[in-house]
Order: C-alpha cells, then sequence, then structure tokens
C-alpha cells in the first residue's frame, strides 16, 4: 500500500483484519491490528506480500477471461464506508458486472470477488467444488458484504454468491462463498465491541 492509503485505512476496521482481530489469522492478531490503527505500525513487506500485489492484476484478467465478463466488467473496488457504522470499511479486490439486461428497469448485478495468491496449497484449500478454503478469507467477503448490504441507493443488485478466486499451484481457482447473514451481523456486532 502507498503511505496513502495506509494512513486511510487507520481510521476503521477493514475485511483483511477482521480474522486479525477474532485471532483467526495466522500470520497476524489483535494486537497487530491495535498497533496498526493507534500507532501507525506497518509489517515489513514479505516475499507472499509482493507476490500477492504482482500477480494480483493477472489473476483477475484470468478470472474475468474465464468468466466471460467482457472488457471493463470486473473493476478494482473502492472503499466502501458502512452506511451507518462509523470505522467499518471494505475495500473489496474486485467487483464483477455481471451481464446487463435491456430492460430499463433492470440495475445490473454484481458479485464481490477478492483475489489470492498463495504461496502453496498446503492444507488450507480444498478443490473448487468443494467449501475447504482459509477461514480468513471467507470472513473477509462476508465483511464486505456486510458493508455492501449496508449502504443506501446502491445502484445495484448484489449477487448472493461471492467468489474467492486463487492461483493455487499454478492453476486458477474458483470458490462460490455464499452470503451468511448471521455471520455477517456477528462480525460486525464483535468489531464494534472491539
Amino acid at each position: 500500500m502507498t503511505p496513502e492509503q495506509f494512513e486511510a485505512r487507520r481510521d476503521g476496521i477493514g475485511g483483511s483484519e477482521i480474522a486479525a482481530i477474532l485471532g483467526l489469522d495466522p500470520f497476524s492478531g489483535p494486537l497487530d491490528v491495535w498497533l496498526a490503527k493507534v500507532e501507525g505500525y506497518q509489517k515489513p513487506t514479505t516475499e507472499d506480500m509482493e507476490r500477492g500485489q504482482f500477480l494480483e492484476a493477472g489473476i483477475a484478467d484470468w478470472y474475468a477471461q474465464r468468466e466471460q465478463l467482457g472488457a471493463g466488467n470486473l473493476q478494482p473496488g473502492l472503499r466502501l464506508d458502512h452506511g451507518s457504522l462509523p470505522h467499518v470499511f471494505a475495500t473489496p479486490d474486485r467487483i464483477s458486472f455481471t451481464a446487463l439486461s435491456t430492460a430499463p428497469t433492470q440495475r445490473p448485478r454484481t458479485r464481490l470477488v477478492s483475489i489470492k495468491a498463495p504461496r502453496r496449497a498446503g492444507d488450507s484449500w480444498g478443490e473448487t467444488g468443494g467449501s475447504h478454503v482459509p477461514v480468513g478469507y471467507v470472513l473477509q467477503l462476508q465483511w464486505e458484504a456486510a458493508v455492501v448490504r449496508s449502504l443506501p441507493s446502491m445502484p445495484y443488485d448484489w449477487e448472493s454468491t461471492m467468489h474467492l478466486v486463487a492461483l493455487i499451484d499454478g492453476d486458477l481457482r474458483v470458490y462460490p462463498v455464499e452470503t451468511d447473514l448471521e455471520l455477517q451481523a456477528q462480525l460486525l456486532d464483535y468489531a464494534a465491541k472491539w
């Protein structure tokens, strides 16, 4: 992240931090998040972080081609602030815009897409048809969906299925993640107390 992006994230809790706050992130914990918000501490950039930064755009392009989204139908997400909870925001990796109807009353359908480039599959990643993926990434998508649902007058219809897209051992895998409203409410409640 640029210094400006890092500074903008200090004022709230984003999707990439919710697993750490819950103690479910193997690389970061609640104290790390607190130090980043209050003291401005930044973890040193690792090779794994660099790999993700450099590969994200290529993985997104591959996913867009495979999903036949067409040019411009997969956009990087911008910062979205929760509609009513201060200090809660999301910065989705990508938002996909599905084919639009020609009916003037139908709104665009969109999907949240999270992109990952792990070093290796390990025990955390199952086959694409399965649901075995790292819990932190599922929590991140649920958090982002909770923020999106809170926004007043969004000009889109959001799909209930989100996609976790990962480059695993050289293969592009797409893991569907279903919206879980109960889990989203629990995440927001816990974060507010934290």
